[in-house]
């Protein structure tokens, strides 16, 4: 039996996005079962193993209801930004968390219906979340090191959820990752450019030590947050 967790696993919400046969590409398993005589999870573990790697396929579980996400996004007691990639490399690749959280305030401020100021929203991905760590990092200060990412507004557009792959070269396959090329100039650390686009890399970053240095916890202090849950979503 089939459990729900965060995925519904539902298979008539599951939509084919790339298969050797191109007739089959946006339709979901339950359309392709009922033309087999077959359940829709049948469908899918048929073509699964006739298609194996070459069958790739597409659903939504989470941020279709806009205002309620704009609402948890706003409240002081949840946290944007963790992501379970690294457990994925062949889906999900939900890598992109801070950005795609930037992009969901900008939109709201060009239709007209802002619920977050942009500044704030950069403190919820940077400040706030070492705070609640405990890591000493996330602010601009006279004497700390230069950690930095330098964003362009204009980048952050539907390019930040397009599906791309790039080798692993440890493992030897294929991994699923999220490009933000339009979005991200530059990355400093420890004031050393780590990422420039157009330059892409230096030759040292993964090898040199000066990049950065580990961040022990600390003590975590209490929030200061208003004590209220969850608040309707505002323009502000």
């Amino acid at each position: 039996m089939l459990t729900k967790g965060l995925w519904h696993r539902d298979f008539s919400d599951c939509w084919v996005s790339e298969c050797p046969d191109a007739s089959l590409v946006g339709k979901n398993f339950r359309q392709l079962g009922q033309a087999r005589g077959l359940d829709a999870v049948d469908a899918y573990f048929e073509l699964a193993c006739q298609y194996r790697e070459a069958l790739k396929w597409t659903t939504c579980y989470g941020n279709q209801r806009e205002a309620i996400m704009r609402q948890l996004l706003a409240s002081p007691w949840t946290h944007p930004g963790f992501a379970d990639s690294g457990a994925h490399l062949r889906s999900i690749a939900q890598y992109n968390f801070p950005l795609r959280f930037l992009k969901y305030v900008r939109d709201a401020e060009l239709a007209g219906e802002p619920f977050m100021p942009l500044g704030q929203a950069v403190r919820r991905c940077s400040a706030e979340l070492a705070d609640f760590i405990g890591v000493d990092a996330g602010y601009l200060r006279v004497g700390d090191r230069a950690d930095l990412v330098l964003i362009n507004p204009q980048g952050l557009d539907d390019s930040l959820d397009a599906l791309h792959e790039a080798p692993m070269e440890v493992l030897g396959l294929q991994r699923v990752v999220k490009r933000n090329d339009a979005a991200v100039e530059l990355t400093l650390i420890n004031g050393r450019i780590a990422y420039r686009r157009g330059l892409e890399y230096p030759q040292d970053l993964g090898t040199a030590r000066h990049y950065g240095r580990f961040l022990p916890g600390r003590e975590v202090l209490p929030r200061t947050s208003p004590a209220h849950d969850l608040q309707p979503a505002t323009a502000s």
